[in-house]
């Protein structure tokens, strides 16, 4: 299965998690203020949100709006 099809699913659900509790999850921290300090937390709050959105998958979790 491509993964741009798993992660495109629940794209607007993602977004809106994202937006809404990310002062909750673990996704942004205070880093030194350097590009590859940012590029870093940026990179790892990608790959939570696609773990997300993969658990949301094989769950068959489909939230439409």
């Amino acid at each position: 299965m491509c993964t741009v099809y798993i992660e495109g699913m629940n794209s607007i659900v993602i977004y809106m998690c994202h937006e809404v509790f990310h002062d909750y999850f673990p996704v942004q921290f205070n880093v030194a203020d350097t590009h590859a300090a940012y590029l870093a937390v940026d990179i790892w709050g990608t790959t939570f949100w696609l773990i997300v959105a993969s658990c949301m998958y094989y769950k068959k979790i489909f939230i439409a709006i």
